[in-house]
């Protein structure tokens, strides 16, 4: 009786996507999808968003927060290995509309942090190049840095990294994934570098070797520009409202750790593979980012703060220092080493591509997510198509190249902040959704979670038990979001998912139309 459901009420009776992904991309998409804007560029800007704000604090406390999370979206997508799997659960497990609109809510998140990451690196391409130029005394180096510096720079080198995601999906996983495990393996070194840097050099002895690397003067004409415009130590006092309110940052900076679940369906021996990339992987996040948060802020203290004005409001007035749209962590390293400027042109090497291999993830939530979507139809079918040789879901990835450019326009003239916002809006709300599923995900779905990885305490699943104190968690991370989000883009939220509860009434009254029980689609878990 399955296999005849499946046939008539799914577009096809294999979803026709390929398993090529093994560890080590499971593990890449999960911590590249994290590992981005959050913690190169929003763990420097915090302070100045929220005067007040422990940056380093809020950090760790999410950071906390997110392992438990981790541990349940692993538990889930182990247990059903398919595109998109967590709107397969919640859609199978909660309510299918509630589902979809997790869903709804995902697909145009996407936009907003294909957007935010590739704004960012081409913002901080420019510096790089400037300092590259310096080192190599090579003017057209330089050159090319100031013109990505300017807005045509920015958007074109942003429509040009797009462009490039969207030929490397095209030719399907197996290439993706190869892909991602160089853009990975390289940042992660220069983070590791980084952090050593932070540790051995003393406070006393920053400003030398900043003034070493941009000229002298550079400490103090940043410290000039802050003091002028606006810094007091008095004005930027620790607060426990604004340290609470960054936590907004920081949850954006940590969500991403889950984007492995959303190609559970492409992954090699899921059951093993998903818990250590995702679970193992967010306690390894959780590390990197305390460290970067704590060792950043102690190396460089208020100056930070200072820099972050000096680069806003003071952009004009720099005579030494590189213009720069936003800080970024890798510069504070690399101007630590004035002596080795090989080393120096690595790690911003190694800090852009975080900011480059992020998108590419996001590309496979969107493209996955309206994939699974047209699968149980409730998107138009043609969604659905995968390429027959690659094994890529050609119409998919083609809407979420799209939704990249819109992206980006939205974070250009909009703001990054906005962008992040607007996108951890979204989908924090799915996973509350999922956190919801999995108090019960034992009971509705007992074939589903006795196939899977069983976890028991004294008979209790573990799965349930865990999710109590998610839903808790992410309740407050929730709120959390809601709380720093601005009328607008909460409207804007509003008017969205209420554009999606249209899309599903039409598509469940289409199915009907068409003697699909819709109630079939979402009484199975889609075929593999």
């Amino acid at each position: 009786m399955g296999e005849v459901i499946r046939e008539t009420v799914y577009v096809r009776r294999a979803s026709g996507l390929v398993r090529e992904l093994g560890m080590l991309e499971s593990l890449s998409v999960a911590l590249s999808g994290a590992i981005g804007a959050g913690i190169n560029v929003l763990v420097l800007q915090g302070a100045n968003l929220y005067p007040g704000a422990n940056v380093p604090l809020a950090y760790v406390l999410v950071g906390l927060m997110t392992i438990p999370l981790s541990f349940v979206i692993a538990h889930i997508a182990g247990d059903l290995p398919r595109s998109s799997a967590l709107y397969v659960f919640v859609s199978r497990t909660v309510n299918p509309l509630l589902g979809f609109l997790g869903g709804w809510g995902i697909i145009l998140s996407s936009a907003f942090v294909i957007g935010t990451l590739s704004r960012a690196f081409a913002v901080n391409l420019g510096p790089f190049l400037v300092l590259a130029g310096r080192a190599a005394k090579s003017d057209s180096l330089i050159g090319a840095g100031q013109f990505l510096m300017t807005d045509t720079g920015i958007l074109l080198t942003s429509f040009i990294m797009v462009l490039v995601f969207y030929l490397v999906l095209t030719f399907g996983a197996r290439v993706y994934g190869k892909f991602m495990d160089i853009i990975f393996i390289i940042p992660l070194i220069g983070f590791v570098i980084n952090l050593i840097l932070f540790i051995t050099t003393p406070p006393g002895s920053v400003k030398a070797l900043y003034d070493a690397t941009w000229g002298a003067g550079a400490y103090d004409e940043i410290v000039r520009l802050g003091v002028k415009y606006g810094y007091t130590p008095e004005a930027f006092a620790f607060q426990w409202g604004a340290t609470f309110s960054i936590m907004s940052a920081a949850v954006f900076a940590y969500q991403g750790f889950e984007r492995a679940a959303y190609v559970a369906g492409e992954v090699k021996s899921p059951k093993k593979t998903i818990m250590y990339s995702m679970f193992g992987g967010t306690i390894l996040l959780f590390i990197l980012y305390s460290l970067t948060a704590i060792l950043s802020w102690s190396c460089y203290g208020d100056w930070i703060i200072m820099y972050n004005i000096a680069i806003t409001k003071g952009v004009k007035e720099l005579v030494i220092n590189p213009p720069a749209r936003s800080p970024f962590v890798a510069h504070l390293a690399a101007s630590l080493i004035p002596g080795i400027p090989a080393l120096q042109i690595f790690l911003y090497i190694a800090g852009l591509l975080w900011l480059f291999n992020t998108p590419p993830t996001r590309f496979l939530v969107a493209s996955r997510t309206m994939f699974a979507m047209s699968f149980d139809r409730f998107l138009p079918e043609k969604v659905a198509y995968v390429h027959p040789k690659t094994g890529s879901p050609l119409v998919a990835d083609t809407i979420s190249f799209m939704l990249g450019i819109a992206g980006i326009i939205f974070a250009h003239y909009l703001g990054i902040y906005a962008a992040a916002v607007s996108a951890t809006l979204f989908d924090q709300f799915l996973l509350l959704l999922v956190m919801m599923g999995a108090l019960i995900y034992p009971f509705v779905k007992e074939d589903a979670w006795k196939a899977g990885y069983r976890y028991e305490y004294k008979g209790v699943p573990l799965i349930t038990i865990v999710g109590i104190v998610t839903v808790a968690i992410q309740f407050i991370i929730y709120y959390l979001c809601v709380s720093t989000t601005s009328i607008t883009a909460l409207t804007f939220g509003a008017i969205w998912y209420g554009i999606g509860t249209i899309v599903f009434a039409y598509y469940y009254w289409k199915n009907k139309q068409r003697g699909i029980d819709p109630n079939l689609i979402f009484g199975e878990i889609p075929p593999a």
